[in-house]
């Protein structure tokens, strides 16, 4: 057929998706937010080889992510946030180089968010808050100034403020809410010039809020 965009957010669809829809060979764009699917992640989902735009935003989507989801050249947005789905994020996910927002808050993923992310210049969201990623927060991300949005909320991150995220001077929303850092106001923030968006409650910051925190 030649239906190139499918959104069917905000309805009520509880079964498990049709597989005849991998007959949509110019889709491009399939929006299925906002609605209580079941089922694991059907791998044919990442059988459409112009698809730009994939968004399963808020459903009750289980199960791991294909590996054949790392081969869409294509794709732009890739939004699975507030799934059930679990497993880890492979390096092959520098594959998509075409990926401009990749959220995936809000999920069951583990392990540790590959460095290969690093590689991908297209890259401006990246949301990966309330997941279950092991370790402390990875600093190669301070290496993407090419960054608009970086959102790793209630990931249990702890220490001082990671310093070096004030190389990410081209951030216009930064948060970090519900993680354990510590110490005075984080400073290097007023680096940020270009912040639209800056959430930083729920840590355990101990001094007063500098006056030259108006320069943002």
């Amino acid at each position: 057929t030649n239906v190139a965009t499918l959104i069917l957010e905000r309805n009520h669809i509880v079964d498990p998706l049709p597989s005849t829809l991998v007959s949509l060979k110019n889709l491009s764009t399939l929006n299925l937010q906002m609605n209580k699917i079941y089922e694991d992640f059907p791998s044919w989902l990442c059988s459409f080889p112009l698809l730009r735009t994939l968004v399963l935003r808020d459903n009750f989507i289980a199960g791991t992510l294909p590996i054949s989801c790392y081969n869409l050249s294509s794709l732009v947005t890739l939004d699975i946030s507030m799934n059930f789905i679990e497993g880890t994020v492979p390096d092959s996910i520098a594959n998509l180089t075409s990926l401009n927002a990749f959220i995936i808050c809000y999920t069951f993923l583990n392990g540790s968010l590959p460095k290969s992310i690093e590689q991908m210049t297209n890259l401006s969201v990246l949301s990966f808050g309330h997941t279950f990623f092991e370790g402390g927060f990875p600093l190669w991300i301070c290496n993407m100034h090419w960054l608009r949005a970086l959102e790793f909320g209630a990931n249990n991150y702890s220490g001082t403020f990671p310093v070096q995220i004030g190389n990410l001077k081209n951030l216009l929303a930064l948060q970090f809410d519900k993680n354990q850092f510590h110490g005075p106001f984080p400073e290097v923030l007023l680096n940020l010039t270009s912040l639209e968006v800056l959430d930083m409650d729920l840590n355990l910051f101990s001094s007063t809020i500098p006056n030259s925190i108006s320069v943002l």
